[in-house]
Formats: structure tokens, C-alpha cells, sequence
């Protein structure tokens, strides 16, 4: 069982840093095709996320310890959370930009780019840059957050209310952690909101 741990965290590092930047070379290559085989893929991916998420909720209303029900090195908290954010994601956009391809590049985007914007308050340069499992070393999780605010220029973003309100927030919450990174340690759901409100503002300032 420690054998298979450590070999599906690895694997999980490791896909986590490459398949991102393949959906956004899929992305470029078919944003104005039509694939079945491709869309076959998302809407797959769209239940295995759903299905998997809905399992971390039952092992966490059923109280089983995470690492027994799901042998990785992570929390019920992030793993529902980040699930839940992803196929919300996915939906809102593609109410904006009609794209299903588009949609899920961004969602993606935003799931793996936010994973790494809400450790900004434990800032650590050499982790949050620098990764042994990406491509060329350069964090791929940083990478999407880049590709994500171009891809929303394209999108003509323009920001609103609704955006300066989730970027404050953002910003309060993350200066209450740098100040005191255990202020928040008994509401660990609470950690990702804040990240997952401002890049979910985005989505309001695209321009149809």
C-alpha cells in the first residue's frame, strides 16, 4: 500500500504539470474544429470528475480517513473543493463563450492555476517556481495562470464590480494568512474560497 502511494503521488505530480499545457495545445490546434473524438474526452473527463468528487463527499460524510478512501497525499478539502470548481467553472464559461473546447481549457486553467495563487500567503520561491516534476523545472501551475489572463484578454475581459469585490477579498484573506498561516487551521474549507470566488469573477467581466 506505502508502494502504491507513492506511485500514484508521483504520477499525480507529474500529470498535474504536463496535462494542462496538452489541453492548451489541443486547445490551439482544434478551438475552431469540431472533433468527436475530443469531445468524447471532455465530457468523459466531465463524469470521471463528477463521479470522483461525489466519492470524496461520500467518504467524508462516512468519516473514513482521506488516505484510506483515496491513497494520495491531499484532503477531502481540496479534492471536493477543486472539483466542484472545475465542472462550475466549466458550465459558467461556456454559458459566455459557447466553446466547449474553450470552456474546458479555461476550467482547466483555472483549477491548476488556482492551486498554486491561494499558496501565495506561504510564499516559498524555490517551491512556487522552481518543480522537479514540471517541464524545463518551470512550474506549470504558475504557467496557467498566465495563460489564463491571456486567454481572458482575447476574451475582450473587462473588470467590474463583481471582480474588484472577489480580488479584495482575495487579498484580505491572503494577508490575515501571511501574517498568521494558522489563523484559519480549523476551517480548512475555507482556505480555497477566496481564490475560488476571484477567478470565478473573471467569467463575469467576458464581453459576448
Amino acid at each position: 500500500m506505502n508502494l502504491l502511494k507513492i506511485i500514484l503521488n508521483n504520477e499525480y505530480f507529474y500529470l498535474r504539470q504536463r496535462v494542462p499545457i496538452f489541453i492548451y495545445i489541443i486547445y490551439i490546434h482544434f478551438k475552431n474544429r469540431s472533433n468527436q473524438g475530443i469531445e468524447k474526452i471532455m465530457n468523459w473527463s466531465l463524469k470521471f470528475i463528477g463521479a470522483l468528487t461525489l466519492y470524496a463527499f461520500i467518504g467524508l460524510i462516512m468519516d473514513i480517513p482521506f488516505k484510506k478512501f483515496i491513497p494520495l497525499n491531499w484532503r477531502y478539502s481540496g479534492l471536493i473543493t477543486w472539483g466542484i470548481f472545475f465542472l462550475g467553472y466549466y458550465y459558467l464559461s461556456l454559458k459566455k463563450v459557447n466553446n466547449k473546447l474553450q470552456s474546458f481549457t479555461l476550467a482547466s486553467l483555472a483549477t491548476i492555476g488556482g492551486g498554486w495563487l491561494y499558496e501565495i500567503p506561504f510564499f516559498n520561491p524555490l517551491n512556487m517556481f522552481i518543480h522537479h516534476f514540471a517541464i524545463f523545472y518551470l512550474d506549470t501551475q504558475f504557467i496557467c495562470l498566465l495563460l489564463l489572463g491571456y486567454e481572458f484578454k482575447k476574451l475582450n475581459f473587462k473588470p467590474n464590480r463583481n471582480f474588484y469585490g472577489a480580488l479584495a477579498l482575495y487579498m484580505a484573506f491572503s494577508i490575515i494568512l501571511y501574517w498568521d498561516p494558522l489563523f484559519f487551521i480549523e476551517y480548512l474549507w475555507v482556505y480555497r474560497i477566496p481564490t475560488c470566488i476571484f477567478l470565478l469573477s473573471l467569467i463575469g467581466g467576458i464581453e459576448k
